[in-house]
């Protein structure tokens, strides 16, 4: 999504294709953890952080192109929920305190494969 909603926007304009892709991802996104999946079916049991951020990248990136979200009224919550999903994890890395400087995030982002 980081490369694809640029490129489709300035190649085609075509918005409607991001829009599907963005709402079949949401579709089936995880409710209760907030987790967004890899790719849609048949692969939506697989979880990536990095793909999950990709997801928020490519909605924020379709904003920027259209200045509007969705149709769709539920892709706040859902939107909200994934950006949930960001913060606990980072917490998770780093503790409570995010904003420690005497804490390099380096040491734990590598040790987790992120």
């Amino acid at each position: 999504m980081a490369i694809a909603v640029p490129a489709v926007v300035v190649s085609t304009d075509d918005v409607v294709s991001i829009e599907n892709a963005l709402n079949s991802l949401f579709a089936i996104q995880n409710q209760t953890t907030g987790v967004l999946p890899y790719a849609g079916r048949p692969f939506f049991s697989v979880v990536s952080f990095t793909y999950h951020l990709y997801t928020l990248i490519g909605v924020a990136d379709h904003y920027l192109y259209t200045v509007r979200l969705s149709h769709d009224d539920n892709l706040s919550t859902s939107l909200l929920t994934g950006k949930r999903r960001v913060i606990s994890t980072i917490c998770g890395l780093f503790g409570s305190n995010t904003n420690s400087p005497s804490r390099s995030p380096w040491p734990a982002l590598m040790s987790r494969g992120l």
